[in-house]
């Protein structure tokens, strides 16, 4: 009888051992195992760093689809600037919604828990837009990603751009993603847009925001190259973000242009969005 328990005590360890193992590599990498991420994609740890590398925030990994992991997972990158901006979009009861920017402490401090709104406003929102500049091979990549951490109330035709100066020129596809999550608790990772912009200032995307969301995030990024002869020591780009507060429809939304001052809609349209500021990004390069 002692034998037997032995026995099965071993076999039960072992098994512990076995799926401990199995959660411990599904979503979350490891400095010598493979990751696993939310749609089965698998990745070496080397293909998990480059995508790091090139801006994917460690969310926008979890839930990536697999042709952009195909299409960045061999990448010959390296991260050269990241920036962070914490956003408060207040909504007060009476006048216009206004924007302040939080540091890291209190983003967090003031979204933890029960985020309820002030007295004296309608409700709150906060956005957390990550920007960084990557250089991918020959060439530099500029990423622009938002989140929201409080979900917006109203759901129509909303604008992520990057805009540049002169000095640079897009040289690839204006590549677009969103992740939401939905009622059951499951996650939807979408290309859909309605318009993109590839101008010699930057690029945009517009797109419809789902009716039905519990989370959400969006990126937008594209390869630049040298649009001068001159020898370049920094680079610069402006991430920047607009959110539809009242029914548009694409055309209208679509109806801007995109700089390195950010996004700038038409005068006939410009009242119907909410502009966060620029996410100023800097690089210090030789190039």
């Amino acid at each position: 009888m002692e034998i037997m328990k032995a026995k099965v005590t071993k076999y039960l360890f072992m098994l512990i051992v076995v799926v401990s193992i199995f959660m411990v590599n599904v979503g979350r990498p490891l400095a010598s195992s493979d990751y696993v991420n939310y749609f089965g994609i698998e990745m070496t740890n080397d293909e998990y760093d480059t995508l790091l590398n090139l801006g994917f925030t460690d969310d926008e990994i979890m839930y990536m689809d697999e042709r952009t992991f195909e299409e960045n997972k061999d990448l010959d990158a390296t991260l050269v600037a990241t920036t962070h901006k914490y956003l408060k979009i207040t909504y007060p009861m009476y006048g216009a919604s206004y924007v302040t920017e939080l540091t890291e402490q209190q983003f967090y401090e003031q979204t933890n828990g029960q985020m309820v709104a002030p007295l004296g406003e309608v409700y709150t929102q906060w956005i957390h837009e990550v920007t960084t500049i990557s250089q991918n091979g020959s060439k530099y990549r500029y990423k622009n990603s938002v989140s929201w951490t409080s979900l917006p109330t109203e759901r129509y035709y909303d604008v992520i751009g990057i805009g540049f100066v002169s000095s640079v020129a897009i040289d690839s596809s204006v590549y677009f993603n969103y992740v939401y999550m939905k009622a059951d608790g499951t996650y939807t990772s979408s290309t859909l847009y309605y318009n993109k912009k590839s101008t010699s200032t930057g690029g945009t995307t517009t797109y419809k925001l789902p009716t039905t969301m519990y989370s959400l995030s969006a990126n937008i990024y594209f390869d630049v190259v040298k649009n001068t002869t001159d020898t370049l020591t920094q680079l610069y780009f402006c991430g920047d973000y607009a959110h539809a507060l009242s029914s548009v429809t694409s055309s209208q939304a679509a109806n801007h242009a995109i700089g390195s001052g950010g996004i700038g809609f038409d005068p006939s349209v410009y009242y119907y969005f909410n502009q966060i500021p620029c996410a100023d990004t800097y690089a210090s390069v030789n190039w």
